[in-house]
């Protein structure tokens, strides 16, 4: 795969502007857990393709990684764009979620993962790990959803 992932890099520095190019090597460098590299991918897709809020959370993501896993700072700006172009994208809440958490934010996390748990089963793998988010919020707030 790595290989692979080298000649679409290769073929991306003579053909810049192929948006569909820059989205695969970006997924490929975050399947491999190369973070800084997708970063730098997706920074290029979402240049050429500003209207996808999946590629704005996906960009986010990677660069929360890079960035030692926090999701303040350019991360929840990434995402916060992600939300305005589609206020429902199921991994821009999720990750607007996490980065209330990690501001101690708790009742705002909550609201961001009810809104994906409302669109979740509830006994699946994700509705499940929701609820237990949600519960851990609720703790840490002093048992209310108050900051």
């Amino acid at each position: 795969m790595e290989a692979n992932v080298a000649s679409l890099a290769k073929r991306l520095e003579e053909n810049p502007g192929d948006t569909e190019g820059w989205i695969m090597l970006a997924h490929s460098f975050s399947a491999l857990e190369k973070y800084s590299e997708a970063s730098a991918a997706y920074a290029k897709a979402t240049a050429l393709k500003t209207d996808d809020a999946d590629l704005w959370a996906d960009y986010a993501f990677a660069l929360a990684m890079s960035n030692g896993r926090q999701l303040q700072g350019k991360p929840a700006e990434l995402v916060a764009k992600a939300l305005r172009l589609d206020p429902e994208n199921p991994k821009a809440l999720e990750l607007t979620g996490a980065a209330a958490f990690e501001a101690r934010n708790y009742k705002q996390a909550i609201e961001y993962w009810q809104r994906l748990l409302e669109k979740t089963p509830a006994d699946s793998e994700v509705g499940q790990a929701l609820s237990q988010r949600i519960a851990e919020a609720k703790t840490l707030s002093g048992g209310s959803a108050a900051k």
